[in-house]
């Protein structure tokens, strides 16, 4: 065995007896053979184990971890881990909670859920969060097919399905999750909304959101901000068949307000613009009253 120049002395330890003895290295390297404790061969370079084991380099094994000599005398145990196939022995290698696989520490997952260690072929890797996950607590986006830890997972309102945030939609009145095939958007405003919070606009029948809708007054219809009129006065929504529209200021008014007939044309205006001589805004320009004639054109 190679031994450095300023060792001094030696110390052996019988097998049968542990007594301890201090030998001299001049006498030692000078008249002993040293064998391997386990191949029974000659000791050229070797290592001698925590308990004495001379072992030649091919007996003795490292664990790659901790550096720990595993010494097959005294029944270390030592494992090979399965990803990277590096000795590591028993304080340090570790088995997948799922498949019982031997990992070292440079090659165990944790769950970032769970807290358990798993090998390379029992964990993913969260696609929002990058957090390690086992398969248990992971679930799969339908959308993307991609791996999602539980934080990140979300369960469609309708379908129950399974979707990631990049994925998830969220209905803007109740809050519920809901998958790209049922959301829904509002034709005014593109907001999302789920099918108990939507409704149809009974003129043009495109979908908006229940807040962005009014119902007429009189018959309940629901109309969409493009198609609702409004009166001008009392500020109730109306339908177009339930609601008088005056063509000279373009306004709407309801039963609320009388209409007047313009007394040239015979057409019902909102009092604004009827004159005091009864007559519309339009009738009022082109119409000349004379003394003799009623009226006279």
């Amino acid at each position: 065995m190679h031994t450095e120049k300023d060792l001094r002395q030696l110390c052996f330890k019988h097998h049968e007896t542990g007594l301890e003895v201090t030998v001299p290295a001049k006498i030692f390297l000078n008249n002993i053979t040293i064998r391997c404790s386990e191949c029974n061969s000659e000791v050229d370079a070797g290592v001698i184990c925590r308990n004495g084991h001379a072992l030649c380099k091919n007996c003795m094994e490292t664990c790659s971890a901790c550096g720990k000599s595993i010494c097959p005398v005294c029944d270390d145990e030592s494992f090979l881990c399965s990803t990277c196939g590096e000795t590591a022995c028993a304080g340090c290698a570790t088995h997948c909670a799922t498949c019982g696989t031997v990992v070292c520490p440079s090659h165990g997952y944790r769950c970032a859920t769970c807290g358990k260690l798993y090998c390379i072929d029992c964990y993913e890797i969260c696609c929002i969060c990058d957090n390690n996950v086992c398969h248990s607590h992971g679930n799969k986006c339908e959308s993307c097919d991609s791996y999602i830890c539980s934080r990140h997972t979300h369960k469609c309102s309708v379908c129950n399905g399974l979707f990631c945030d990049n994925h998830v939609h969220r209905c803007s009145i109740c809050g519920s999750n809901l998958c790209s095939t049922h959301s829904i958007k509002s034709v005014y405003s593109d907001k999302t909304i789920c099918s108990g919070h939507s409704g149809k606009c009974l003129s043009c029948s495109n979908i908006f959101a229940v807040d962005e809708l009014h119902a007429c007054t009189i018959c309940g219809v629901a109309l969409c901000p493009d198609h609702v009129k409004t009166c001008s006065n009392c500020g109730k929504t109306y339908c177009q068949e339930h609601v008088n529209h005056c063509n000279c200021c373009g306004k709407d008014y309801c039963s609320c307000t009388q209409g007047i007939k313009c007394s040239l044309c015979m057409e019902t205006y909102c009092p604004g613009c009827i004159s005091q001589a009864g007559l519309c805004r339009a009738c009022e320009k082109f119409v000349q009253v004379d003394k003799k004639h009623d009226i006279v054109m």
